[in-house]
């Protein structure tokens, strides 16, 4: 399960940041998780509330999924992805580049 290296890592980032801000308490994180990430949502907050301590015990983390965009080379339009068919859905086409949706990122945090 990597996604207890993710928690861990990003916890790390949010320690960092508050002592850079001088918090005593880390009240929400929220984080940007591409539906092409390889990241289980349900696995990712079950990891958080097994680390969260100190300044993170009343931390609340917020998770957004992220829907894949690709951009068409054929038409140069773009597309959201809702299934796992990689064709744009203006010409056909399957050539493509992905826009977002293999994303993870810390989005905000908020200090206290």
């Amino acid at each position: 399960m990597h996604e207890m290296a993710i928690i861990s890592d990003l916890l790390d980032i949010c320690t960092t940041h508050a002592k850079k801000h001088n918090a005593t308490k880390v009240s929400k994180i929220k984080v940007d998780i591409g539906r092409l990430s390889g990241v289980e949502v349900h696995y990712l907050k079950e990891c958080f509330l097994a680390f969260k301590d100190g300044i993170f015990s009343s931390c609340e983390l917020e998770c957004t999924l992220k829907d894949v965009v690709i951009e068409c080379d054929e038409c140069g339009k773009q597309s959201t992805l809702l299934q796992n068919e990689f064709k744009c859905h203006h010409c056909g086409s399957l050539k493509h580049r992905l826009l977002s949706g293999d994303e993870l990122f810390l989005a905000s945090l908020e200090l206290e």
